[in-house]
């Protein structure tokens, strides 16, 4: 009868030790997987946002290249300006320079025309008298001045 026991009881803790030693491996393959499914949603998510900054960033791009790009059609048109016009320009320019900021006003609060390193030429006039006669290539200080009584934030 002793061995009927040995065998009962052995195979009792076979069976219990199977049924642990199964619990085990199924926990270790769920971690695995709910590791690896992180891993994966992890690396999607570090992929869409990469995506969605380029994206902004190419917005972005476009936008200052735009910008940019009018603002320098507004000085090529300046320069063309100058170069067909010759004389007192005052009426001219103020009606050239009118029509050019109202087409293009966006961030541009002036335009100026310096003729041999003098403003001569502000359009709007209003608000910026201060500029007329300033020296672009003069001394530092006279920078100075005459940016402080423009600055308007």
């Amino acid at each position: 009868m002793r061995q009927d026991s040995k065998t009962t009881s052995h195979g009792f803790f076979n069976r219990a030790g199977a049924t642990v030693l199964t619990g085990f491996l199924v926990t270790l393959v769920i971690l695995a997987t709910t590791w690896s499914i992180d891993r994966t949603m992890r690396e999607d998510h570090l992929k869409s946002s990469i995506e969605r900054a380029q994206k902004t960033t190419d917005i972005v791009r476009n936008d200052l290249t735009a910008g940019l790009a009018r603002r320098l059609s507004m000085v090529y048109g300046l320069v063309a300006f100058w170069r067909a016009h010759s004389g007192n320009l005052d009426e001219e320019f103020q009606n050239y320079a009118k029509s050019i900021h109202e087409a293009y006003n966006s961030g541009v609060r002036s335009l100026q025309l310096a003729p041999g390193g003098v403003v001569t030429y502000v359009y709007p006039l209003k608000g910026n008298e201060s500029a007329i006669g300033f020296k672009i290539l003069g001394p530092v200080d006279n920078h100075l001045a005459a940016i402080m009584p423009a600055a308007r934030f």
